[in-house]
């Protein structure tokens, strides 16, 4: 198998931190966590990919919900519905709850239309109200690519007020379209 390379002959991130994560998977699950959690989702989803898929439900285990949905948003779609697909509904719901709404729904379009249902109906009340909202909006159109998830100030605050809430809002990590307010 070819290591993906980053810079010239190094190896990727991913092929250096697989096998030592396969070590800790047998032989100390419960540190995936704290040894993960400096590593950006996206290098996280690189190595899921490379990890025997035998392995996946542990690896996601380990890790705490939100962690676990944001490195699930990475992975590629194919990986995703497999994974999500072979979960209970209830385990599922856990991670789908964590995703941005927009993200969500995208996910959920993506498997079978019966389990997505049933993931629907585990997830927590204001996330399925939200959720189901979206899914009635046709993938391509634009209620399908929208985000409930902005970033609003009212027009009679200061600029330091507003300033000081767009901050506030970006710490909380939850909202993703910091680009205009």
């Amino acid at each position: 198998m070819k290591t993906k390379q980053t810079h010239g002959n190094e190896p990727s991130i991913a092929s250096l931190l697989a096998p030592d994560l396969l070590d800790l998977l047998e032989s100390e699950p419960g540190a995936i966590a704290a040894e993960t959690e400096e590593v950006h989702p996206a290098d996280l989803a690189d190595v899921v990919e490379q990890l025997p898929r035998s392995q996946l439900p542990a690896f996601f285990a380990a890790l705490p919900a939100d962690r676990a949905a944001a490195v699930l948003e990475y992975v590629s779609e194919e990986l995703r519905v497999e994974l999500l697909e072979e979960m209970s509904p209830e385990q599922a719901a856990k991670l789908i709850a964590q995703m941005t709404p927009d993200d969500r729904v995208d996910a959920l379009d993506e498997i079978d239309e019966g389990h997505a249902e049933d993931i629907v109906e585990a997830l927590p009340e204001e996330d399925r109200r939200v959720t189901e909202q979206l899914l009635e909006y046709a993938t391509d159109s634009a209620g399908g690519l929208m985000t409930t998830e902005f970033v609003s100030v009212p027009e009679t605050d200061t600029v330091e007020v507003a300033l000081r809430r767009v901050r506030e809002i970006a710490r909380g990590g939850r909202r993703e379209a910091m680009n205009v307010v």
